[in-house]
């Protein structure tokens, strides 16, 4: 331990950090300072008892365990003290309130559909939302324009972010509360109130000058695909991207181009490190050093400060002066002190999709770029160029791939020839959209270079798109548990020990770590086919019913082809991703097919010798024969125009799910024509799914 932290201090004091922030957020904020007052104390006894009866030498090899102690009791309460800083009640508001708020964010939606994403600084009623934030959705008006920094007052009733309805979905007010967005707002333009006062500010002033420098080169007449592109991957801008547009470049492997990342900020840092370069006294200096971090910490300004921007630019100013002080600063230190700061000043970071996705990349360029690139060494220097490309994208390529496929379900087949045909490409674009930004207002030198842009920029689209469109472009629907993702990275992990070096001890420590990540996932796939289920999902105003058996998943819906999709994806997917299930999908009873474990008739189904009925449009009337049958669940949906309390108790059934096609208020209207009814009942719409095993 003593020798790693020699060699790289940063990397056991940001993994205690890491273990704090994940301790603190899983137990909750109390029982976090709990534990970290529990660990305060372990570290008095451990002082006391066993570091000082040691005396200094003895003492002193122990003290590593001591820092750790410490960095992790710190990580608890600071991260304690964050979430509860940021942290708000939700409280249902029923009446119209009025508040006055700065715009800090703004997106332009499709059909003129805008949103704002405000501060509160007032609040008539509600005082815990001041200095919160809240999104206001509206239609966008050319006769009451909101620019960003604009103080407005605002008045109406506010709502709070439904949580998911349906098992495994994705979770948009969790989502959200980590910005500190809690409540959202629906009015017209017209309705809001502008002050005339607005808020300076860093992050205001950078988005004027963005939106100047994209008005100024979509003024040039280039195409608007080009627009979009510039503004994304030039300055981190991607409310101007095409979802066609998006999806090429999701499909070619090669989204990451588009968002602004340590790729960007490395290639800011080469360009203007090469402006030095034939001064070699002077680029060492400590005013080259600081010319060269003024302008990567101008970039990051001017593309939003992500996270992974952050990173970028503490990492290379680091490396930068220990250049200048004659320090050879290990860039994996640089990496885990970059982390340990921005971790520091907002644990949340660690949740951040950007912030994971851009270190593990770094990380495994860093590695096991040079170990690949080895492999061959050809002596052409541009095809060394195309190799050392090729080399850096399947080295990120290493480390992102599980995450990646834990969060998006998918991995494109052809990263390979993207990173040989598409990244040289971006790197040229992007150095003349850099030289663009620099001359945007010398009006004749910028009219010549958004023509060059605009057509470097069209061969970009055009090969990335032709990327995406060839034959099994995308594997789909996949998916890893979380336990399968750590087991993954301990492969990784291994495998990049035993690089290091190799002995025998490491390639059996490797094979057992395999062994152990297939043995997680035979495992999970076991559990999974053991628990057959029925699930009446949400998928309001359509009905939706799933029975999952095994590996198969029937699901029965009256949702239109229309928006079949678009209803499927967000509700109901990610449950039969998760399971690595099969769907079969039908909109009628007599076209589900049968199997030993589901059967069915005109009426009813029965699953695993359960009964179940669903109450649509084809029962007209209350029969005789519903009496005879034992039921076990009773599904009614918005179709079924009878008499429920007399169905009720013609049916003997043991639980009535109301289910996603009647609203909240249909459903109370329902439930108090069932009182003193003795039955079961679960409202989908608001209790969320009704799931049973079986």
């Amino acid at each position: 331990m003593d020798k790693i932290l020699n060699k790289i201090p940063f990397s056991l004091l940001t993994i205690a950090l890491i273990f704090g922030i994940l301790l603190t957020d899983y137990l909750s904020n109390i029982s976090g300072l709990i534990v970290a007052f529990f660990l305060l104390f372990l570290i008095f006894a451990y002082v006391l008892l066993i570091v000082l009866p040691l005396g200094k030498r003895k003492g002193a090899n122990l003290f590593s365990l001591f820092l750790l102690l410490v960095i992790i009791f710190v990580a608890c309460v600071n991260t304690a003290f964050f979430c509860a800083k940021n942290a708000l009640v939700l409280t249902p508001l029923s009446n119209k309130i009025v508040f006055v708020g700065f715009v800090e964010e703004e997106n332009v939606k499709e059909n003129n559909n805008v949103n704002y994403i405000v501060k509160v600084t007032y609040c008539n009623e509600f005082k815990d939302l001041e200095s919160k934030k809240i999104i206001v959705y509206s239609k966008a008006d050319s006769l009451n324009s909101i620019s960003l920094g604009d103080q407005i007052i605002l008045s109406g009733k506010v709502s709070m972010f439904d949580n998911p309805l349906n098992p495994d979905q994705f979770n948009y007010r969790e989502y959200l509360a980590r910005k500190g967005i809690y409540y959202s707002l629906y009015t017209q333009n017209s309705c809001i109130v502008k002050t005339g006062r607005q808020i300076i500010s860093i992050t205001v002033i950078s988005e004027k000058i963005r939106k100047s420098i994209i008005n100024c080169f979509a003024s040039f007449n280039v195409a608007k695909s080009s627009v979009g592109l510039f503004a994304s991957f030039a300055l981190g801008d991607k409310s101007l991207l095409d979802d066609d547009v998006r999806q090429s470049f999701t499909n070619a492997g090669v989204m990451h181009v588009l968002a602004i990342s340590g790729l960007h900020v490395g290639i800011v840092f080469l360009l203007v490190d090469y402006l030095f370069y034939i001064f070699p006294t002077f680029r060492r200096s400590i005013y080259a050093a600081i010319i060269i971090s003024s302008v990567l910490w101008c970039y990051a300004i001017l593309t939003g400060l992500s996270p992974s921007v952050q990173r970028a630019a503490f990492m290379f100013t680091i490396l930068c002066f220990g250049r200048t002080f004659s320090r050879n600063s290990n860039v994996y230190n640089s990496l885990f002190y970059s982390a340990f700061c921005l971790l520091v000043y907002s644990p949340d970071l660690l949740f951040d999709l950007g912030f994971q996705l851009s270190y593990l990349a770094v990380f495994s360029i860093v590695y096991f770029q040079p170990k690949i690139s080895n492999i061959w060494r050809p002596k052409n220097w541009i095809v060394k160029w195309f190799w050392d490309l090729t080399t850096v994208g399947f080295a990120a390529t290493i480390g992102t791939a599980p995450l990646s496929v834990f969060y998006f379900n998918q991995m494109p087949n052809y990263f390979i020839i993207s990173n040989i045909l598409i990244i040289p490409l971006a790197i040229i674009s992007l150095y003349s959209a850099l030289i663009f930004i620099v001359f945007s207002k010398v009006s004749f030198v910028a009219f010549y270079l958004a023509i060059v842009l605009d057509r470097l920029l069209i061969w970009f689209n055009n090969v990335t798109s032709w990327v995406a469109n060839l034959p099994n472009a995308v594997s789909k629907d996949l998916f890893l548990s979380k336990l399968e993702v750590v087991a993954l990275y301990f492969v990784i992990i291994s495998v990049a020990f035993f690089l290091a070096k190799r002995t025998y001890s490491r390639l059996v420590f490797l094979f057992l770590v395999v062994m152990f990540m297939l043995g997680v996932g035979i495992f999970d796939i076991y559990l999974k086919k053991e628990n057959p289920q029925i699930i009446v999902y949400s998928t309001y105003p359509h009905s939706s019913v799933g029975f999952k058996y095994s590996n198969c998943h029937y699901l029965i819906h009256s949702i239109p082809d229309s928006i079949f999709n678009k209803k499927y994806n967000y509700n109901i997917k990610s449950f039969v991703n998760k399971n690595r299930l099969t769907t079969y999908f039908t909109d009628s009873l007599c076209k589900l097919q049968e199997y030993n474990f589901i059967r069915t008739s005109k009426y009813y189904i029965t699953f695993c010798d359960k009964r179940i009925i669903i109450l649509d449009k084809k029962f007209n009337k209350i029969t005789t024969w519903m009496s005879s049958i034992k039921t076990d669940y009773l599904i009614l949906t918005a179709e079924y125009k009878c008499d429920i309390r007399q169905t009720i108790k013609a049916i003997n059934a043991k639980y009535l799910i109301l289910d996603s096609s009647i609203s909240v208020y249909q459903s109370e209207k329902i439930i108090n024509d069932l009182e003193g009814v003795d039955v079961d009942i679960h409202v989908v719409q608001k209790d969320g799914a009704f799931v049973s095993r079986i």
